[in-house]
This record gives C-alpha cells, structure tokens and sequence, in this order.
C-alpha cells in the first residue's frame, strides 16, 4: 500500500476535488474490470472507447481514487491531470517503486560483428 500524496508528487499540475493526504491505495489500475477495493482508476481514452465512461463501474468494483482528465460525477475523489496517457506510467513507476533505477545495462560492441552485443 502507498499513500495517493507520495504517488502524485512526480505528476506535475494535478488538482484534486478532495483531501487525499491520508489515502492509502493497493493497486493502480486502468481496466475498470480489475478494480478492487483500495485501488486508484486511470480514465484512458482509446479510439473506441472511453474510460471516463467506467468510472461509475470502478467505484462500483471498490476503487478509492480516480485519475482522469475531466470532471466526474463520482463519490470519491478525482484527480484531475491533462493527460492520463502520460500519467498512469508516473503513477506506475512510483506505486512500484521505480524498479527502472535498479536496473544494470551494459551494452558493447566487437570489432568483428557486426551487431552490437546487449546484456540486461
């Protein structure tokens, strides 16, 4: 569990319509079908359809915060942002904590091949 304050503070220029200083999340979720209790709902608009749209059915599965990029007519607080799309790798990034820093590359290349030699 993370605390919502301590996952947004890389995400520049939210606002939010409530205090969520004391709001612990479980998980970060972008499919309102996998909502459970304690988790925070990114609203994704896709070609066809809309995740604004499921907001009602995420709060419905148990979701205690939404992301979004509009108003909402919910019962739990939104946090609004001008691109989800850009948000929800932030929030993932810190909900899991940064797992990307942890990560040795080491990369070369030999005289004779002609390709480069990768090693995660």
């Amino acid at each position: 569990m993370i605390n919502v304050t301590a996952l947004l503070k890389n995400v520049p220029n939210y606002t939010c319509n409530h205090n969520i200083d004391e709001i612990m999340i479980t998980s970060v979720e972008k499919d309102n079908r996998e909502v459970k209790k304690g988790s925070l709902f990114v609203c994704i608009k896709g070609f066809t359809v809309d995740g604004h749209d499921f907001a009602q059915s995420a709060v419905e599965n148990g979701a205690t915060v939404i992301v979004a990029e509009k108003e909402l007519d919910v019962d739990i607080p939104v946090v609004r942002v001008s691109n989800t799309d850009l948000v929800l790798p932030i929030l993932a990034n810190a909900f899991f904590q940064h797992p990307t820093q942890r990560l040795k590359l080491i990369g070369g290349l030999l005289a004779r091949m002609e390709k480069p030699l990768l090693h995660i």
